[in-house]
């Protein structure tokens, strides 16, 4: 896999591991599922990247879409 690293996600308590070009940083958007993730914690171990990703905050503002 070529250009691609590691990645391990955790979504609560599910974990996910994918193979990526690039990390996603703090605050981008992922998928989980069928729902949209926010990514709350980027680290970085001998193994890969870990990310750790939160469901937005109900009470939040209103995520908008960008087609």
């Amino acid at each position: 896999m070529d250009g691609l690293q590691r990645i391990t996600f955790r979504f609560g308590g599910d974990l996910e591991v994918r193979y990526l070009p690039n990390a996603p940083d703090a605050g981008d958007r992922v998928t989980h599922g069928r729902e949209l993730w926010v990514v709350a914690v980027v680290s970085m171990d001998p193994v890969g990247v870990t990310i750790v990703c939160e469901l937005p905050r109900r009470d939040g503002p209103e995520l908008e879409l960008v087609a």
